[in-house]
């Protein structure tokens, strides 16, 4: 299964992801006119402690109180911080918590989970720095896991899908077309949700919209 996500591009002082004038991509170190660039894609997901997270131009590391005080929208201490799944900055696995791994106590037992944001594969920051896009897909497959006494199977829930190379499997976001009659469609379901919404509140009516565009566009 595929799931939308944010990619955005932040300034950075170490190692870059840059444009050449000639239009090539290439590592470069902040040096000349050149601005120090990095991405990261972000989640809603559940983030634990030990996650690195970004919210309003800022990275930082999830506290336990963070998470033991977030609410069911994702609000947090004045905040709705998103977790980062990936990232082309390597410095932010070099610090936090135990390196970036949490230690685990759960039905498997105790463990080490890494928790270090992914790489971002290579024809994604091409393709980033050739024309910049506000999302990408990520790839999920189902988690599984064993019981801690009987070893009965369960699935643990979803987790974002790694390539060979470990980095994560990702795509760009592929631009739908649509014909005139899925258009027609659209456009008499919109005027049919319009006219059996008879509240005066127009917030309520602009909801009604924008969930039918969610579900078709």
């Amino acid at each position: 299964m595929k799931k939308k996500r944010k990619i955005i591009m932040l300034p950075s002082d170490s190692g870059v992801i840059a444009l050449s004038g000639n239009g090539n991509l290439f590592i470069g170190n902040g040096r000349g006119t050149m601005k120090p660039q990095h991405l990261y894609i972000l989640s809603d997901e559940k983030f634990k402690e030990g996650d690195k997270l970004y919210s309003n131009g800022d990275i930082f590391e999830a506290t336990k109180e963070m998470v033991d005080k977030i609410m069911p929208d994702g609000y947090v201490l004045g905040m709705y911080p998103k977790k980062i799944i990936a990232t082309t900055d390597a410095d932010i696995n070099n610090s936090g918590l135990q390196n970036g791994k949490l230690y685990m106590v759960g039905v498997e037992g105790t463990k080490f989970e890494d928790l270090r944001p992914k790489q971002i594969p290579q024809h994604i920051i091409e393709a980033y720095v050739k024309k910049p896009f506000d999302e990408v897909e990520v790839e999920y497959e189902i988690e599984k896991g064993l019981t801690r006494i009987t070893m009965t199977p369960y699935n643990k829930g979803i987790k974002p899908k790694l390539n060979q190379d470990g980095t994560l499997a990702v795509t760009l976001v592929e631009e739908k077309m649509y014909s005139r009659e899925e258009v027609e469609n659209m456009m008499m379901q919109s005027y049919i949700y319009g006219q059996s919404d008879k509240t005066d509140s127009f917030h309520k009516r602009e909801s009604t919209i924008k969930k039918l565009i969610k579900e078709n566009l």
